[in-house]
């Protein structure tokens, strides 16, 4: 299997600086209108496909979801979402 890019040391390293700053278009256009699209989430239970360092998943349980399942083909983005993650609702 090919290794994810994400599991690259340094590409992860420079895309998590990346990320750090929130006036990026997927901060300000994409996360929000994304989070406008979903219904009440209270009791249920979602699967995030490609749930990267988990702010998605983090989200779900924040507005009520039962169960969260993140799934991701970076080991390194699940030992991030796993390191940020303080619900036992989330699994990864």
């Amino acid at each position: 299997m090919i290794k994810p890019l994400y599991d690259d040391e340094t590409f992860f390293r420079d895309y998590s600086e990346l990320r750090k700053d929130k006036v990026s278009a997927n901060d300000i256009e994409e996360i929000p209108n994304l989070y406008s699209l979903l219904p009440n989430l209270n009791d249920l239970d979602v699967v995030d496909l490609g749930c990267g360092t988990g702010n998605n998943c983090r989200f779900f349980a924040k507005n009520g979801a039962k169960t969260i399942i993140g799934i991701d083909i970076s080991e390194n983005m699940l030992n991030e979402a796993r390191r940020l993650s303080f619900d036992e609702r989330i699994s990864y």
